[in-house]
């Protein structure tokens, strides 16, 4: 009897201990079958299936032979095999040249082989479904580790599962096409590739709009006005589009948002909110500001040291009780990778959780807006001190990972400038993968924690 897979650990051992984890070795034994009969089967195979779907170690080395003999275009036969396996002194354990010569006994028929590996699939999902309990019901137990990052676990494995348990089919691209012509024929061609307005139609116009799926990396050095950027974005989407927004912020607590929401939203400066100092004017642009948000479908979690893995869990739990359709994060850099793995640098760290968060962008089919410090690279480069995607910190993996890459710019923060020139902020489109990158001038009042669609004029006393 040849061994199952032992790379799982003490779960499955636990586990599975009373009878046999769940797998199919007849329908192991016909995928590896009908591709050593008719290799021209494997695509197919290889769209459903990777070796570690297969339970038994045997399965695994055979079936991962003959994906990378295909991948490097040789023939894919029991020669070949052989020769490849030896390599890697995994020939004995496959079985041999006997083992092979056996495979076809139990293959009834060729053409159903999708089905059969369907069921490699479906055990396979089972099996992980088993560990994944195994791995809970460990953390739980013990109690070493922080309960929500215990259910962002499960709650990421079970996602992952639920992705990984669909069989993945193409699809004829007519299709796609014939719904784009009805959708030109009748005016809505535009919502094929144009997302969500985000209350900045200048920007829009080079991004296509905030799209549900996109990872949305917005950068810039500290006193820019990145958080007040990207939780602008949430005002708009949960003021004027009435649509659910949640911000999780990991530097400012919730007390100092709702600060800026009102200075922003009542235009009132942050010095004369905090003093309490506020004309009758203003306390009734104040009381406004109040009602509008107390209406608004708009949260804040403000709690510090999240890990990547807690934060998809808040923002499953958010989607499934009230709703979400854009989610702010603020700042990449204050976040923790996943506990469960040790990386060997900050930069893999970065990597592993801008994968995660484009993964979350996909399952949720939402934007997500993650700020993003920048190094001082552009503080200290002559002349112009316009961010660059170099300026990002740990660039290659936030650029990898991210759909669109904007900057936040204002140029008197780094020198004195003219009149004409102060409170404009450059809202930098760097990247974007369905639109055209370019500059946006806006205005900026510090003062109301506000970006405006203009620059903003003189300042006068308030009418009130």
């Amino acid at each position: 009897m040849s061994k199952r897979r032992g790379n799982n650990g003490d779960a499955w051992a636990e586990l599975g201990a009373a009878q046999a984890l769940p797998h199919s070795e007849e329908s192991e034994r016909a995928v590896l079958a009908a591709v050593l009969l008719d290799p021209r089967v494997l695509p197919t195979v290889a769209g459903r299936l990777h070796a570690d779907d297969f339970y038994l170690e045997r399965h695994q080395h055979l079936f991962r032979a003959m994906q990378d003999l295909a991948d490097e275009g040789s023939p894919v036969d029991v020669r070949t095999i052989q020769a490849r396996l030896e390599l890697r002194d995994q020939w004995t354990a496959a079985g041999g040249a006997a083992y092979l010569a056996r495979l076809d006994v139990d293959l009834p028929d060729l053409g159903r082989v999708e089905a059969y590996a369907d069921i490699v699939k479906d055990r396979a999902v089972r099996r992980r479904l088993i560990q994944l309990a195994g791995e809970s019901a460990r953390g739980a137990l013990q109690g070493d580790t922080p309960t929500l990052e215990l259910v962002g676990r499960q709650q990421s494995g079970l996602v992952e599962l639920a992705g990984g348990a669909i069989a993945r089919r193409a699809q004829p691209i007519a299709a796609a096409v014939h719904r784009l012509v009805e959708q030109m024929e009748d005016g809505t061609g535009a919502a094929v590739l144009r997302g969500a307005p985000s209350g900045f139609p200048a920007v829009d116009a080079h991004t296509n709009g905030l799209v549900g799926g996109n990872l949305i990396v917005v950068g810039g050095r500290t006193s820019m006005g990145k958080t007040i950027y990207g939780f602008q974005l949430a005002l708009n989407t949960a003021l004027e589009r009435k649509r659910p927004a949640g911000v999780i912020s990991l530097e400012m607590t919730l007390d100092e948002l709702a600060v800026r929401a009102v200075a922003n939203l009542a235009e009132v400066a942050l010095d004369q909110i905090r003093d309490g100092n506020l004309s009758r004017g203003q306390w009734i642009r104040v009381l406004a500001t109040l009602r509008a948000l107390n209406e608004a479908p708009l949260w804040i979690d403000d709690s510090p040291g999240s890990s990547v893995v807690e934060i998809c869990a808040r923002a499953h739990q958010a989607r499934a009780e009230r709703g979400l359709e854009l989610l702010v994060v603020d700042y990449l850099q204050l976040i923790r990778g996943d506990d469960r793995r040790r990386y060997e640098n900050r930069n893999l760290e970065i990597d592993g959780i801008t994968r995660r968060l484009k993964a979350l962008a996909k399952e949720l089919e939402i934007p997500i807006i993650l700020l993003s410090q920048l190094s001082r690279q552009a503080a200290h480069r002559g002349g112009d001190h316009r961010p660059q995607l170099s300026d990002l910190r740990e660039s290659g993996a936030i650029e990898q990972h991210a759909d669109v890459v904007q900057f936040v710019h204002r140029p008197e923060v780094y020198e004195p400038v003219e009149e004409g020139l102060r409170g404009l902020v450059e809202v930098i489109v760097a990247k974007v993968r369905n639109g055209k990158p370019g500059t946006v001038e806006m205005g900026f009042r510090g003062d109301l924690s506000k970006f405006l669609l203009a620059r903003p004029a003189p300042r006068g006393p308030d009418p009130f």
